[in-house]
């Protein structure tokens, strides 16, 4: 029992004498390290890289009215490139017309997570973002009920095959990562 209070003491201290994490640029630093467990890439065949991110409440930058913000939730931008450049502007007009009706309308049928503890957990939302070109990858912003991920040490979210021929993807992570960052980040100045 001493043992338990003592561990529980020093992960107080640990945790309570961390520097905080202040401005925009220490904290996309800091989920981009991937050494932090915020941020999971995968490089798959035809050069084509996914990256899933946790991102902060504090770092979204909303022009979607749709889209509703809550510290009851997390959210994680999932990224699609080919050779550093959009995927959806290399495709066909075809394919491209279908993946935009899949990524604005469908995507909350094709993801999922899980903690092993509940049973599987759809996103709340999941926003593509209209980057218009200006950016070297497509984004689709994805909304969990935090407390039906976090519940457990570690969660994972699916992303499966939806058209793109990525086949499934699997992002596993640690929460006491995100809540790590949670209790080290305050708002941005």
């Amino acid at each position: 029992m001493k043992a338990r209070y003592t561990l529980f003491i020093l992960i107080l201290v640990f945790y309570g004498c961390q520097q905080k994490l202040t401005t925009k640029k220490e904290i996309t630093d800091y989920i981009s390290d991937p050494e932090n467990g915020l941020s999971i890439s995968q490089n798959l065949n035809n050069n084509i890289k996914v990256t899933l991110a946790y991102i902060p409440m504090s770092l979204l930058h909303i022009s979607n009215n749709k889209l509703r913000i809550s510290n009851k939730h997390c959210y994680f931008s999932f990224r699609i490139s080919r050779n550093h450049s959009q995927l959806l502007r290399q495709l066909d007009f075809n394919l491209y017309s279908k993946m935009i009706t899949v990524l604005s309308f469908r995507m909350q049928d094709y993801v999922t997570a899980s903690n092993g503890k509940s049973a599987i957990v759809r996103p709340t939302q999941a926003c593509y973002q209209q980057t218009f070109g200006l950016t070297n990858y497509d984004e689709l912003l994805l909304v969990f009920e935090a407390d039906k991920i976090l519940s457990s040490k570690y969660f994972q979210i699916t992303i499966d095959e939806c058209g793109l021929g990525l086949g499934n993807l699997d992002f596993k992570y640690n929460s006491t990562d995100i809540i790590k960052f949670i209790n080290i980040s305050s708002d941005i100045t």
